[in-house]
């Protein structure tokens, strides 16, 4: 037992030698340097770095928005009698559009009354054109080329349709 309490005494001695505690001095130095260290400066530069990323982000989101964001490609018409044009080119598509599904469907092209009322309303879009042309900012023609429009896509219909009903009988 005593050579136990002579190593536990030996060894509490080799520590109390291992590790010195620091003079009083050291410390005073390091407090003072804590103490003196310039807070103004510590809170400026720990303000602006959040505003300097917030700023970032902002500008990191505006790039990617800018890329990802579908460009219109398209002109857009500067006078009514472009957009008329614009219109006549999509009215074609779709008349063509109409024919085609319902001739593959096997009817037949509309013939007698609505052929001849069909003829009348494609002379009386040229006209509506026409007058644009000379007119290129009169809104009440383009509502008319509107209208005419509606009703040749109705009158296709309408043909189709009575065709669906005989052939049904």
């Amino acid at each position: 037992m005593t050579q136990r309490k002579t190593l536990e005494q030996l060894l509490q001695q080799h520590q109390q030698q291992a590790a010195p505690a620091p003079n009083k001095d050291l410390w005073q130095g390091i407090e003072h340097a804590l103490v003196r260290q310039p807070q103004g400066k510590a809170n400026a530069s720990s303000v602006t770095k959040p505003w300097f990323a917030i700023a970032a982000s902002i500008l990191m989101v505006a790039v990617l928005v800018s890329q990802w964001w579908p460009k219109n490609t398209t002109q857009q018409p500067q006078t009514i009698y472009e957009l008329a044009q614009q219109l006549n080119q999509t009215q074609d598509q779709q008349v063509e559009l109409i024919k085609a599904r319902f001739e593959a469907a096997g009817y037949k092209a509309p013939s007698g009354n609505f052929a001849e009322s069909l003829a009348n309303l494609q002379q009386a879009r040229k006209q509506v054109t026409e007058s644009l042309m000379k007119s290129p900012n009169d809104r009440s023609l383009l509502e008319m080329l509107r209208w005419v429009n509606q009703q040749e896509l109705k009158l296709l219909d309408q043909a189709y349709a009575k065709q669906s009903r005989l052939q049904q009988l």
